[in-house]
């Protein structure tokens, strides 16, 4: 959790994707990472952002009964009403 916090001090970008689509926040929000998620969720501006399979970090945490950080994500906005899959 320190590491993430240091990263995105010095410059770390918590948006980047890449070329299959996950944000940093998509790994800590399927693994459960309550405290990473956290800090993801106050630095970046979108948290609906999709991955290359149409994923949410809301929809990897949710599927894996990760309660914690699914209400992290929801009170940063992610939409609980947001369908998974290619749009």
């Amino acid at each position: 959790m320190e590491v993430a916090h240091i990263l995105i001090e010095h410059g770390a970008d918590p948006t980047v994707q890449n070329k299959c689509g996950p944000t940093p926040s998509h790994p800590s929000s399927e693994k459960g990472i309550e405290g990473v998620a956290r800090i993801l969720a106050k630095h970046i501006m979108n948290v609906t952002t999709r991955d290359g399979y149409g994923s949410t970090p809301l929809h990897l945490t949710s599927e894996r009964e990760h309660v914690e950080v699914a209400c992290i994500l929801v009170e940063h906005g992610a939409r609980v009403t947001t369908r998974e899959g290619y749009r």
